[in-house]
Formats: C-alpha cells, sequence, structure tokens
C-alpha cells in the first residue's frame, strides 16, 4: 500500500490563544516590512524622476538660448543657490556657467548623447544629480546641469526612520487585540472545559453551558 502524505503544518509552541496570536503578528510584520520597503524605494524613485524633469526643463532653457545666441556668460535662474551649470564648446573651454561654477575647470562629456549621473563637486560637500547633453549635431557642444541631491537622500531617511518606529508599533497593537478577541472568542470553550472538568460519577445530571451563537463551538 502506497504510505499516505502527510499535511504540511506550521507548529507553534503554545496553547491556540499564543499560536493564533503569534502567527498573524508575524505575518502582519512580514507584509509592513516588506511595503515599508517597497514604499521606500517607490518615494525614492518619484524624487529623483522628478529632480531630472527639473533638470531636463533648465537645460532646454539653455538650449533654447544657446540658439538665440543671448546666452549669458554668468547663468542666472538655474533654481536655487546650490544649482549649477555649465556651457562647453568644440574647443572643451567654457563659455557659460552659474555664478557657484565659475572659474570651475570643464566637467566630463557624456557617455552618448546625455547622460544622467550622481557625482560631487568642488563647489559643495554634497552628492549631485547631473545632467550632462549633447547639443548640436557634431556632439561639440556641452550642457551641464546639476542639484543637490540631498533633499530626496533626507526625505529617504525621513520615510525609513517613520517606517522603522511605526512597524514595531503596529504589530504591538495588533498583537495586544489579536490576543484580547481570541481570549473572547473562546471564552465559550473554556467554560464549557470548567464545567466538564466538575463533572465526576456523581453529578452525571450537569450539562455543559449551552450556546446561542451558531458558529462552530455552538455546533
Amino acid at each position: 500500500r502506497m504510505p499516505v502524505p502527510k499535511m504540511l503544518t506550521l507548529k507553534v509552541p503554545g496553547g491556540i490563544r499564543f499560536r493564533i496570536t503569534a502567527i498573524a503578528t508575524v505575518v502582519v510584520v512580514v507584509v509592513l516590512v516588506v511595503t515599508g520597503v517597497a514604499l521606500v524605494a517607490t518615494q525614492r524613485r518619484t524624487l529623483t524622476a522628478n529632480l531630472e524633469e527639473t533638470l531636463h526643463l533648465r537645460s532646454d532653457e539653455l538650449v533654447a538660448n544657446l540658439a538665440a545666441g543671448d546666452l549669458a556668460e554668468t547663468i542666472v535662474g538655474q533654481g536655487d543657490d546650490d544649482s549649477i551649470a555649465q556651457v562647453i564648446d568644440e574647443q572643451s573651454r567654457v563659455i557659460a556657467a552659474t555664478g557657484n561654477f565659475i572659474g570651475q575647470p570643464p566637467l566630463a562629456p557624456p557617455a552618448g548623447k546625455a547622460q544622467l549621473r550622481n557625482g560631487r563637486l568642488p563647489v559643495d560637500e554634497s552628492t549631485y544629480r547631473l545632467l550632462a547633453r549633447r547639443v548640436d549635431a557634431t556632439g561639440g557642444v556641452v550642457i551641464h546641469v546639476g542639484t543637490p541631491i540631498d533633499d530626496v537622500e533626507e526625505s529617504v531617511v525621513a520615510l525609513r526612520r517613520g517606517l522603522t518606529a511605526a512597524v514595531p508599533a503596529v504589530a504591538l497593537l495588533l498583537a495586544v487585540l489579536v490576543w484580547l478577541l481570541v481570549g473572547r472568542t473562546l471564552r465559550p470553550v473554556e467554560a464549557i472545559r470548567a464545567e466538564v472538568a466538575d463533572i465526576t460519577g456523581s453529578n452525571l445530571h450537569r450539562r455543559v453551558p449551552e450556546l446561542s451563537t451558531g458558529d462552530e463551538i455552538s455546533r
């Protein structure tokens, strides 16, 4: 005869109340952790995408100024004081730059038509999100724009810290609620157990409590 396969069961020590509470808490913690990681990644991706869109708009503005012939040597209107911009001609000479980036050597050209990257600049200790873009068909003129990504990182860190504090608190609250609810649900079972424990050979007329809840315990 073929042996009957045994069903895989999760064995957790303790009573039913403890097991239900433990399993429910673990499942919720796993769901919250996975959701939190996904939320942090989504926030970082969204904020970075918004930052890159702003860099593309600033680059388009410089391209339009260059095409119109009204590009000033000192570039203004590139966002906050930490943002930088630099325009390099075909001879790798800096022909325009923001006030906070004047006198700096030319930045590295992009690998291709355009390139986004993170990097450090000598004007600040912050990490910058940089967009390098070739303007003309020959690729001689290159426009660089950049802005710090500290705000993105600070926002992500703040969210991560909030989730780190919230997940244990929610798990603890859930464990308490499940413990109380399961105890309330099993209260009729304890009443039946107590009555059966008191029945002896001299009082067989006694009966366990009859429940009117209509659930599995009542049946």
